[in-house]
């Protein structure tokens, strides 16, 4: 087949969940013998060796032209239908190129990728005669509406509210103009039919690259917590903020030998650490070799109060073998466990208290790795993700 994939970057290196999801999906069905273009914002994305290994896969026609957020661009949108999140995705620049696209090639299939980028439906009805599919990485709405419930600042709180009614309205019919929808979660997937029973939707999960199988746990430090991701996304931020002002101090108090490691990108100036564990916390940042720093810690903490889809970082610790303790929103769409693959709590004093059990022993943590990593092998690797899209798109075709 012949497909044109449509995304909000360049998904290379793949150092977070949306990039992974992305790119997995992208080079596994190139592997499986399909011819593949990439439309995708650059976001001043250059460097020689990273549009090499995107093209391993793919024709890459990157796009210059800015996403970012800008208070004027949100005053305006005040005024607008589409929600602001999805209206900074609009832009003449990627207009035109896919057009030329459109106009130069007879696609089997156009792959969008979020709803982001759903807007470009009614250019690819009018120029082309391909099978169209949504690929949502998350029930954006879903976000939107926790985002705007934890806010205390009344203005961010009042325009966020107006936000998530836009995508109330927005997102579900926009969904029911592509030929397919493919959530990541079977619970959006039933969120979004009970928003629009009209929508042809399906659940394909996001794969996980076979070679974390193969990793095994360093010399642990004992009484270590490991937290991952991007300072830069809120949920992350919202998460980790609230897990050393509420969490943490419990800990600490009972066992002062306890550490945090934070790992990844972002500006930890955002992060609000109290004086009673500032001697509790090791910002790490970007490290060449992730997996061995996460797997010499005790226990990664996935501490989400805000988000829809699936953490990707869950899947891949535990296919890596790492134990985990997150929120049930953490484990939200993954169909694990308590007790048996990770470990789940949701009120601060319980999250403290299950961690205190964990470095006392009191769980068989070697019996949730293994647990966890099977898990993962029977229900998430690349390849499967990748035949099942392929599925999708025959079915489609074969409509005709």
């Amino acid at each position: 087949m012949k497909i044109l994939q449509i995304s909000p970057k360049i998904p290379y290196p793949p150092e977070d969940g949306h990039k992974k999801s992305i790119f997995t999906v992208l080079k596994y069905l190139s592997l499986r013998g399909h011819q593949i273009d990439l439309l995708a914002y650059s976001h001043d994305v250059s460097d020689p060796a990273i549009i090499n290994e995107v093209e391993k896969y793919c024709r890459l026609i990157s796009v210059e032209s800015s996403t970012k957020n800008s208070v004027s661009g949100a005053l305006t949108n005040l005024f607008q239908k589409m929600p602001y999140n999805f209206s900074k995705f609009r832009t003449k620049e990627l207009e035109e190129k896919l057009i030329a696209l459109l106009k130069d090639n007879e696609y089997d299939i156009v792959h969008v990728i979020n709803a982001h980028l759903a807007w470009v439906i009614e250019i690819v009805k009018i120029y082309s005669k391909a099978k169209t599919v949504l690929r949502e990485e998350n029930l954006e709405l879903n976000i939107m509406k926790r985002f705007y419930e934890k806010q205390s600042n009344p203005w961010i709180k009042f325009y966020s509210y107006i936000q998530y009614k836009k995508m109330k309205k927005y997102e579900p019919e926009i969904c029911v103009k592509f030929d397919a929808c493919v959530m990541i979660s079977e619970i959006d997937k039933e969120h979004l039919e009970e928003l629009n029973p009209r929508a042809k939707v399906f659940s394909i999960p996001i794969g996980i690259e076979e070679e974390l199988f193969n990793l095994q746990k360093n010399e642990v430090v004992t009484n270590s917590l490991v937290a991952i991701g991007s300072l830069d996304w809120y949920p992350n931020l919202d998460g980790i903020n609230w897990f050393i002002n509420s969490v943490l101090p419990m800990i600490v108090e009972k066992n002062r030998e306890a550490k945090l490691f934070i790992y990844g990108g972002g500006d930890s100036k955002k992060l609000l650490i109290p004086n009673s564990v500032k001697d509790n916390i090791i910002i790490e940042g970007f490290v060449d070799d992730i997996w061995s720093s996460v797997l010499s810690k005790s226990l990664a903490i996935v501490p989400i109060r805000i988000g829809s889809g699936i953490r990707v970082k869950i899947l891949e610790m535990l296919a890596a073998g790492e134990n985990i303790i997150t929120t049930s929103i953490g484990a939200e769409g993954i169909p694990v466990k308590k007790d048996f693959h990770l470990l789940i709590e949701d009120k601060p004093i319980k999250f403290a208290e299950t961690i205190l059990r964990y470095f006392k022993g009191e769980f068989n943590s070697e019996q949730l790795r293994i647990n966890g990593r099977e898990f993962i092998k029977e229900n998430y690797t690349a390849e499967k993700t990748a035949e099942k899209f392929e599925t999708i798109y025959i079915s489609l075709l074969n409509k005709n």
